[in-house]
């Protein structure tokens, strides 16, 4: 046997269903999550965390020990100072217990397209999708049926303002569920 078929019979993949077998051997140990609607203070990590950990154990069970690589993704409706000081709960996370997972942050808003089709595997919110991604263009006309008065709230409001508000949420969570079902 000359040195290339040795290297190659190295190098090959192993057939069958034995403990080098490419199917015992080809788990995927990397996962992306997405937290959309980054909240101020440490609830948004804790969640997270909380999913992180769980997650873990579950993978690294079927894994035979290995723990996975996790990237967590963070976005909010807009970017605003908020945005980046929501991300100072998480280096004090780091420095106390290690880094469990990366993390990346977008101030791009999830009413939109923001991750490539089957990328991500877990997503989670709290109490995000209550936020409408504008303020209906109908209520801020002074000449229209449904001017607010300047206000963006809606108690006290005329019905037409109310159906407004309504037909943009309506909008808004049909945008969103195309963005997750595609």
């Amino acid at each position: 046997m000359d040195n290339s078929m040795s290297l190659e019979s190295l190098l090959s993949m192993q057939g069958g269903d034995g403990d080098v077998s490419f199917d015992k051997n080809s788990f995927r140990v990397h996962i992306e999550i997405a937290n959309l609607g980054l909240g101020d203070g440490g609830h948004t990590f804790s969640m997270v965390d909380t999913v992180v950990e769980v997650l873990r154990r579950k993978l690294a069970v079927i894994n035979g020990g290995t723990e996975p690589e996790l990237e967590v993704f963070f976005s909010d409706l807009r970017l605003s100072n908020r945005f980046f000081s929501s991300f100072r709960p998480l280096e004090d996370r780091v420095n106390d217990w290690g880094k469990k997972y990366y993390t990346y942050g977008t101030s791009l808003p999830f009413y939109m397209r923001l991750f490539p089709k089957g990328e991500l595997h877990v997503v989670v919110t709290t109490s995000a999708l209550q936020w409408l991604s504008l303020i209906p263009r109908k209520v801020m006309e002074k000449a229209s049926k449904t001017w607010n008065k300047g206000r963006v709230w809606i108690q006290g409001a005329e019905r037409e303002v109310v159906e407004a508000y309504a037909e943009q949420s309506h909008k808004d969570l049909v945008e969103f569920l195309k963005c997750c079902l595609c």
